[in-house]
């Protein structure tokens, strides 16, 4: 049965679209700039939103996904859960079929914002979540 859109075995798959928040996003817009073109990447733009949103479209040997990957995560962005499942995805899809396209190149493109709103104390973006989302409730016997 054939399938609809792009999958993570295509040998030309859609660029790797994935989104992101972070804290400074001038700063780390140059560390990833730095960092992923240290993984043999070429980057291909940079982009700001005059809204407070900037974009990288890099592209990089696909060996490098596992690296790249652990990159973005170490450098401190807070991927969505659709970007860490793509991500996920693509690198087992990579060391599944390694021999056959470990040197094609992947495209991809991290959309940053900063957080709309964060205090100085509770700076994680995750804390708010427990405390809205807490289930400590009385029951009376």
């Amino acid at each position: 049965m054939p399938t609809t859109g792009p999958h993570a075995c295509d040998s030309n798959p859609a660029p790797l679209a994935l989104t992101a928040r972070c804290s400074e996003l001038s700063r780390t817009i140059n560390f990833l700039t730095g960092a992923i073109m240290s993984y043999g990447a070429e980057l291909l733009s940079r982009r700001f939103d005059p809204e407070g949103a900037a974009e990288l479209e890099a592209e990089f040997p696909r060996i490098a996904c596992v690296d790249i990957y652990c990159m973005l995560v170490a450098a401190g962005l807070d991927l969505d859960r659709d970007s860490h499942l793509r991500l996920t995805a693509f690198c087992q899809c990579t060391r599944e079929q390694l021999a056959d396209m470990h040197w094609e190149q992947a495209r991809m493109i991290i959309t940053l914002r900063e957080p709309a709103m964060q205090t100085e104390q509770h700076s994680h973006p995750s804390y708010g979540w427990l405390i809205v989302n807490n289930c400590q409730e009385t029951y009376e016997a």
